[in-house]
């Protein structure tokens, strides 16, 4: 299992905020 580093989950926190506020 490869460990997402601090910048992809901020990245991927970001995208989930963008595509709430995108619906």
């Amino acid at each position: 299992m490869i460990k997402a580093t601090n910048e992809e989950r901020n990245i991927a926190a970001f995208w989930q905020q963008f595509k709430r506020q995108a619906t």
